[in-house]
């Protein structure tokens, strides 16, 4: 295989992901949070997330992936 063809194999392997999160002071010690991500496969890439499903042969391989997370957060 020349320099080519293994660079087009690696970026067949790849995965793109975007995420967006927000917090929402409810006092000076107090927040309420949420996040959520997603990652799209290429090819039989094979990535997960935290606060999204375990991974198995339906999260990879050209499928996607996607987390959530909402809490409250207090400091002490």
């Amino acid at each position: 295989m020349n320099q080519c063809g293994a660079t087009a194999a690696l970026n067949a392997n790849d995965a793109s992901m975007i995420g967006v999160g927000y917090v929402y002071d409810l006092s000076r010690r107090t927040a309420l949070y949420a996040r959520a991500a997603h990652i799209a496969h290429k090819g039989a890439s094979f990535f997960t997330l935290s606060g999204g499903p375990s991974a198995s042969a339906a999260s990879f391989g050209g499928q996607g992936s996607t987390g959530y997370e909402v809490g409250v957060r207090h400091s002490f």
